[in-house]
C-alpha cells in the first residue's frame, strides 16, 4: 500500500473512533460541561490551500461575505537555507486558522458528525477529536498545530 493510502486508513479509522466518542459524550453531556475539551489538529504539512475546509465552512454557516469561520493562510514562498536539498528547496506552507467565529459546527457535532471543515477536507489535514487525544497525535508529527475554541 502507497503511504497516501496509509493516511486515508488511518485518517478513516481515527474519524470513526473519534466520531462514536464524540456521539457518546455529546449525548452523555450538554455542552457547557463539554466546552473546550474538544479542538482541531491541522497539519499544515499536508494542506493544499484548495480552501474547502473555507467554502464548507461558509456553508454550513451561512456566513455573509467577508465572515469566515476558518481561512487559510501563506507561508511563503521562500528559499530555504538550511542545506536541505543543497540549499534549493523552498518553504511554503499554506496553514488553516480557525477564526473566532469557529465553533466546532457544535449543531453538527451534536448529531455525532465530525466538523464540516474536517468532512471537505481532501487532503485529509484537519483532525477533530478530544485535546488530549489530539495532543498525541500532535507529538508524533512536526507542521501541525492543535486549535480549540475559547470557552466563555
Amino acid at each position: 500500500m502507497t503511504n497516501a493510502h496509509n493516511v486515508i486508513n488511518e485518517t478513516t479509522n481515527f474519524y470513526a473512533k473519534s466520531t462514536a466518542k464524540t456521539k457518546a459524550v455529546t449525548c452523555a453531556k450538554n455542552d457547557s460541561e463539554t466546552a473546550g475539551k474538544f479542538g482541531l489538529l491541522i497539519d499544515y504539512e499536508f494542506c493544499t490551500g484548495c480552501e474547502t475546509c473555507v467554502v464548507a465552512c461558509k456553508k454550513e454557516h451561512d456566513f455573509p461575505v467577508g465572515k469566515w469561520g476558518i481561512r487559510v493562510l501563506e507561508d511563503g514562498p521562500w528559499q530555504k537555507i538550511d542545506g536541505e536539498e543543497g540549499g534549493r528547496g523552498f518553504n511554503w506552507n499554506k496553514i488553516p486558522v480557525p477564526t473566532d467565529l469557529c465553533d466546532l459546527c457544535g449543531k453538527r457535532t451534536a448529531r455525532g458528525k465530525i466538523p464540516s471543515c474536517v468532512h471537505h477536507c481532501q487532503a485529509f489535514a484537519i483532525k477533530y477529536g478530544t485535546i488530549k487525544e489530539l495532543a498525541k497525535i500532535m507529538v508524533e508529527k512536526p507542521k501541525q498545530v492543535l486549535w480549540f475554541p475559547r470557552v466563555t
